[in-house]
């Protein structure tokens, strides 16, 4: 039965024309209205938790392949323990294709929390004679004429799309009013607590980036696209987290993971022009690196240094570090840094490319920490970059950057509507 329902409810995606009725045991399943509407069927077949977080997907046919890929896919907070809602179709065949997932997945990379797949239900067309649907008995494969073509067009317009569109986390939990003392200031100590109990210090499961096991704490996925507004800074709250002002209510900044982006990015861009500024250390340092991290520095020695790590081995397991990324001249601890970077590429298992894991560590080293206290000047800074930033609602892991306490939400609970 779960095999039958899962052929159903597949073609029930692939033809959102017609209506598809599944039954099973005596009792309706499913059943999706046949509007045409591919948002109605998703609706029909997972429910108002995954389609408010859906985004719909209509790119134009690619000029030089004449790959047409249309669908819907999951915004930020969208995402699964596993692959199984990676839905294909090929000119309307249910199809698996290790390459499309593999499109989608890097076109996901820093949107979906590390160890968490996108949910996608993506229809690619294009003409039938660049591809071969005989390469599988059952025909759920397919080979492509010019595979490199179709994952380009695929990945590219997933990932448009989430630029274009990536909504911003607004927590939804209730605010609930506190009657507290005021201090000398005239201030209530706990005006801002989110989740403030009379009886104690809020729990540490009140976080704003709850994880996404924990679903009556997860964020909600708010409208509105994936750049920020213009937003006045307040001040620094806990060291960690920078107060904003929005033309639409209050906005908390996660000071790490927001200058991870910025570094993620402005790292990313630079690659591309392979220009990634290096700063020359006054006295080369030698570092004593792990068997497995000494394997990688020899493997990826000229992707070392193109990210601005100038390595030379030095006999053993010592290595001397003479140059470091521009991004990381700010770390406590230089002889660290590179370690540190090397440790976090080896455990990443998102099946990135050594040159993609390195960029991400080493925007993660260079970030600025939850504890390190900011001058306004820093946090406006830093606020004005995130703002220019593609995908700033999201950090290189996943991990929301902003969350959104809307202005309604607010006047509700004071009383004001």
């Amino acid at each position: 039965m779960g095999l039958i329902a899962e052929i159903v409810s597949h073609y029930a995606l692939a033809y959102p024309e017609r209506r598809f009725t599944l039954v099973g045991d005596g009792r309706t399943l499913f059943q999706t209205p046949g509007t045409s509407e591919l948002r109605d069927a998703l609706l029909a077949m997972y429910g108002l938790d995954v389609v408010r977080h859906l985004l719909i997907l209509d790119a134009p046919p690619d000029p030089q392949t004449g790959v047409r890929v249309h669908g819907a896919i999951g915004g930020p907070a969208l995402h699964r323990a596993n692959r199984k809602y990676l839905i294909f179709f090929v000119n309307g065949r249910v199809v698996r294709s290790a390459m499309l997932t593999a499109a989608v997945e890097q076109a996901y990379q820093g949107v979906v929390p590390t160890g968490r797949h996108p949910f996608a239900v993506l229809r690619v067309d294009m003409p039938p004679d660049s591809l071969d649907v005989n390469v599988h008995p059952q025909k759920l494969e397919v080979r492509f004429a010019r595979g490199d073509g179709v994952f380009r067009a695929v990945q590219r317009a997933v990932r448009r799309l989430l630029v274009e569109e990536a909504p911003v986390h607004r927590y939804t939990r209730p605010v609930e009013a506190v009657d507290r003392p005021l201090d000398e200031a005239g201030v209530s100590p706990s005006l801002w607590s989110v989740g403030a109990r009379a009886d104690g210090p809020v729990p540490p499961t009140e976080t704003v980036s709850a994880p996404p096991h924990q679903p009556d704490h997860s964020p909600e996925a708010d409208v509105g696209g994936t750049k920020l507004p213009p937003l006045r800074v307040l001040g620094q709250m806990m060291t960690t987290y920078i107060v904003c002002e929005g033309p639409d209510g209050l906005y908390l900044v996660d000071q790490h993971t927001a200058h991870e982006r910025v570094l993620l990015e402005r790292l990313r861009r630079q690659r591309a022009r392979q220009a990634v500024p290096a700063q020359r250390l006054l006295h080369p340092l030698t570092v004593e690196l792990t068997p497995q991290q000494l394997a990688v520095v020899d493997r990826q020695l000229d992707v070392l240094k193109r990210l601005g790590f100038e390595v030379e081995p030095f006999g053993g397991l010592t290595v001397v570090v003479r140059t470091l990324p521009d991004v990381l001249k700010h770390h406590p601890d230089p002889a660290a840094a590179l370690a540190e970077v090397l440790d976090g590429a080896i455990h990443d298992r998102r099946g990135l490319s050594w040159e993609e894991r390195l960029t991400v560590y080493a925007a993660c080293r260079g970030a600025v920490k939850a504890g390190d206290p900011l001058t306004h000047e820093e946090m406006v800074e830093l606020i004005r970059q995130l703002e220019q930033t593609d995908l700033s609602c999201t950090c290189a892991h996943g991990r929301p950057t902003v969350v959104k306490l809307s202005q309604a939400q607010l006047e509700r609970e004071f009383g004001r509507r």
